[in-house]
């Protein structure tokens, strides 16, 4: 009796210390590939989101970050867009008035979460891998390019959010047989993934059908607490206004149904080839296909079937009950998967993003760990693993220096997209900012020839016009500007150039008209107003 004690003390001792030494493995190539990143500065979203959003500036705000969507107001009463994310907003709010301005302390916490998200994809695993082809799961999850991007964009701490407490959800969903427990959890975890980015819905229908397939006993209550949260969250939602569904300046928004149809292959090959050779790395790209090319159409479908009857196949060899029931489960994940980014439901803010394909990253290292199970432990199969976890974790390094300088990075994008409007923009904007005027100017012009109902590129061709000495063409941009949208910076302009030409009474209309009504705490228009009433 005491000899078999002593058997199960050390056994558990045995498991604790390998289970210490590979989370110790997560951390230690997490931070390795992504050290030097943490240095990375502020991009894109970064500037409304956090620089320039006032909402974060108090922790007194928190309340109210739960009713509103998250980008800058600039000054409105409330903050604009079309997402409500009031977890990123809150995480941004605490790095600001603890840490400030600096892009470490917004960067270290979500590639610390990212580790924590992979070692739970190694720890969901186990239930249907042994442990070796688990950690290789969690490590590839880890390490893979696709998911960088989760780690560089400061903007992205949404989708480290929503999947760290999604996957948790199932965790807790295969793990914790307290029923009580189980419906606490699942409550805090459900809210949590659903106030961090609405995408988290998906794992609610995720725990229904694991439960259904895998832990029937707990179906009925993972069932009954997925619904009722997740038409609560509508209801509130609704309740704040945040009911529209598109961006209206953005071209893919405006897509027909055919349109969006026609691309299908595209978007579906580019995340296939990501996957398979991430070197095309993406963040985001905005334009429509209007021809079934070779290029855009059939090449890209050629690839997806392909690959569809590859998994179709292995999914037919699969005997064993239980692993039947997991590619089940992974299957559904990729169908939710599409369904929603597949662009064919509603048109998102883009053709494709690396970051929308979080989940397939995850679903599709999942099948395919289990259809090779075997092999991967051979010494053969963990050889050829550990050369494909040093490849994608140099590129994965290699990645993370693109972002390093705002120019190359926008540089870059706008090379892989050249059809892409907003990353011309930034583009523009980082030449002006160098005080290259000439190049801006192309870049601003490209823009708007790509994308004409954008206003933030007619606005900032208006500054081009303006640092030109052109301020007739810089008023006429500006003004355009907000003929197309409401644009904070285009209101900021317009008034302060004709102040700056001595045209008074018509800036104080313009002001007490048209710019105070819609930006009633933007300080620019406020001061403005306050010198003109002095002035007088």
């Amino acid at each position: 009796m005491k000899h078999n004690i002593e058997m199960i003390i050390g056994q558990f001792l045995k498991n604790q210390k390998f289970e210490i030494g590979v989370l110790t493995l997560f951390f230690c190539l997490g931070f390795l590939i992504y050290t030097s990143s943490l240095y990375n500065p502020f991009m894109m979203d970064d500037y409304v989101q956090i620089l320039g959003n006032e909402a974060i500036q108090s922790l007194k705000n928190i309340t109210s970050l739960f009713l509103s969507s998250s980008m800058s107001s600039g000054g409105g009463v409330n903050s604009l867009g079309i997402y409500y994310k009031p977890l990123m907003s809150s995480y941004y709010a605490l790095v600001w008035n603890f840490f400030g301005t600096d892009p470490f302390y917004y960067h270290l916490p979500m590639l610390i979460i990212h580790i924590l998200s992979s070692w739970l994809v190694y720890t969901f695993s186990k239930a249907f891998l042994a442990k070796i082809p688990a950690l290789t799961l969690g490590l590839l999850f880890l390490i893979h390019p696709v998911n960088s991007e989760i780690v560089l964009y400061i903007a992205d701490a949404q989708d480290i959010f929503y999947f760290f407490f999604g996957l948790l959800s199932l965790c807790v969903i295969e793990f914790i047989e307290s029923k009580i427990w189980l419906v606490i959890c699942l409550i805090c975890l459900y809210w949590l993934g659903l106030f961090s980015k609405e995408t988290s819905a998906l794992f609610l229908i995720f725990g229904i059908f694991y439960s259904y397939f895998l832990q029937p006993k707990k179906c009925k209550i993972v069932s009954t607490v997925a619904i009722i949260i997740g038409l609560l969250y509508l209801a509130l939602r609704f309740s704040i206004g945040l009911t529209q569904l598109r961006s209206e300046q953005l071209i893919f928004n405006h897509a027909s149904l055919p349109e969006r149809v026609r691309m299908l292959p595209l978007i579906l090959g580019h995340y296939l080839e990501i996957f398979i050779f991430p070197k095309r790395l993406s963040i985001t790209t905005d334009f429509v296909l209007h021809d079934f090319s070779w290029q855009f159409f059939w090449i890209p479908l050629l690839g997806v079937l392909i690959f569809s009857l590859f998994i179709f196949l292995q999914t037919k060899k699969v005997i064993n009950s239980k692993d039947k029931k997991y590619v089940n489960f992974f299957l559904i994940v990729l169908l939710f998967w599409f369904l929603l980014h597949g662009q064919i439901l509603h048109p998102l803010d883009g053709v494709y993003a690396d970051r929308w394909f979080l989940i397939g990253v995850w679903s599709l290292l999942s099948l395919l760990h289990i259809f090779f199970s075997k092999f991967l432990t051979r010494k053969s199969g963990q050889y050829i693993l550990c050369l494909i976890i040093i490849i994608l974790s140099t590129r994965s390094y290699i990645r993370s220096t693109d972002w390093s300088d705002p120019l190359i990075f926008y540089q870059r994008e706008f090379a892989l997209h050249p059809w892409d409007a907003v990353m011309s923009n930034n583009v523009g904007v980082e030449l002006f900012q160098k005080h290259r005027i000439s190049e801006a100017e192309l870049y601003f012009s490209k823009s708007i020839e790509l994308n004409s109902n954008w206003s933030v590129s007619w606005n900032n061709l208006g500054a081009i016009r303006e640092n030109q000495n052109n301020n007739q063409a810089a008023l006429e941009l500006y003004y355009k500007s907000l003929s197309l949208s409401a644009y904070s910076l285009a209101y900021e302009n317009y008034a302060k150039l004709l102040v700056k030409l001595g045209e008074d009474a018509k800036a104080k209309t313009f002001l007490q008209e048209r710019a105070l009504p819609n930006y009633p705490y933007n300080q620019t228009l406020q001061q403005l107003w306050a010198y003109l009433n002095q002035k007088k």
